[in-house]
């Protein structure tokens, strides 16, 4: 998983983010079967945490480069998941109490269960 941890703790730029997320979309375009599909997710909210402290806009521009969106958007996924980031967040861009672990930055178990919800809703149903 690229994003949360890989942002800000290395001092990556916006631009690197964005280039490695494209560069794992490229290779796993190259080598994935026919038939499969290919999910992104939009990172998860973490304002109040200190790794992420006034770094709240660039999140924001990574989840939209995700979406496909603003001046360096991400290609290559099948469908991209963002509803779980709303469900978890507080509206202030942190992580709602109710789904954080503790550290801020990684959702505890009920925030988890909200984001696999999500994630299964989109995969396809098996006959």
């Amino acid at each position: 998983m690229l994003g949360m941890n890989h942002y800000p703790n290395t001092g990556a730029t916006l631009e690197s983010t964005v280039a490695d997320y494209q560069s794992l979309n490229d290779k796993v375009n190259t080598k994935r079967k026919v038939g499969s599909t290919f999910i992104g997710a939009t990172v998860t909210p973490a304002g109040s945490s200190a790794a992420w402290t006034g770094q709240v806009a660039r999140w924001l521009e990574i989840n939209e480069a995700v979406k496909g969106l603003g001046a360096t958007p991400i290609t290559g996924f099948d469908s991209v998941i963002t509803s779980h980031t709303a469900d978890i967040n507080d509206g202030s861009n942190n992580l709602a109490a109710s789904y954080d672990s503790g550290d801020h930055i990684h959702p505890n178990i009920a925030g988890l269960m909200k984001i696999a919800t999500r994630y299964a809703a989109l995969l396809p149903t098996t006959k």
